[in-house]
């Protein structure tokens, strides 16, 4: 992860996350006295934190349109093979000709406190629940549970920052709205895995519980013996066929 601030010469008003590998970015906004009026609208709407497409709205304030006339002649001599409007942000470090702001690249151990305490509170997992429901795991050991009102098919996803949950890029949800809105839950993410690691067993697992062959736990699936979980057997289910059998 690369990180940079965003900046002029007296004010660091912004810090700008970028994942090359996966061209993933953010932004989280500084506890700056002023504040360029692109980030202003956001910080006096509550908003902290901007995804990736308020992000992209921003380099697109700061970079050379893709539909320019003649786009691919200036890539051409820039040395570009084809247009990156975050590689043409770092390499012109974001400058305008609008305002004296600029991005400057920093070591994460220079980010301010500020922010590294508000990304504390990113999402370390998350689990689908029913009735829109989402068990969410944050870096700092809290855990909520969140309730969605839209309707989707959608399988959602976690970004690489963990800033966001995603349903098909059709709806975002931050973990800013997660953390402030959710409800307090019980389940940590550790005694998830707990549970999990002394209760939810392998077919190798099974095998060796019970001392048969791979072929006999095969029966025991095709037979429906044994409640299976999506692959995986419960360590109730094994005590309960033990029994029976």
């Amino acid at each position: 992860m690369n990180v940079y601030e965003i900046r002029n010469d007296e004010y660091i008003f912004a810090y700008f996350f970028y994942i090359p590998d996966g061209d993933e970015c953010y932004i989280e906004l500084n506890n700056s006295p002023y504040y360029p009026v692109f980030f202003e609208l956001f910080k006096n709407k509550g908003v902290l934190s901007l995804n990736e497409d308020w992000t992209r709205d921003w380099i697109r304030e700061r970079v050379i349109p893709a539909d320019r006339q003649n786009i691919a002649q200036i890539l051409k001599d820039n040395g570009y093979k084809s247009y990156n409007e975050i590689e043409l942000l770092i390499a012109s470090k974001a400058k305008s000709s609008m305002d004296d702001n600029y991005l400057k690249k920093i070591n994460y151990s220079d980010v301010s406190d500020y922010v590294k305490d508000k990304r504390k509170k990113l999402i370390k997992d998350f689990i689908k629940a029913s009735n829109n429901n989402l068990i969410v795991f944050f870096e700092d050991g809290t855990s909520k549970e969140y309730h969605y009102d839209f309707k989707t098919d959608e399988e959602p996803f976690l970004t690489s920052f963990g800033n966001e949950i995603i349903f098909n890029y059709s709806y975002r949800i931050s973990y800013e709205e997660l953390y402030s809105n959710g409800k307090e839950c019980i389940l940590s993410y550790d005694s998830l895995f707990e549970y999990i690691n002394k209760n939810i067993l392998t077919s190798l697992d099974v095998q060796e519980e019970l001392n048969v062959s791979r072929q006999y736990v095969g029966e025991i699936k095709k037979n429906g013996a044994m409640i299976i979980k999506n692959k995986f057997f419960v360590r109730n289910d094994l005590k309960t066929y033990k029994n029976k059998y």
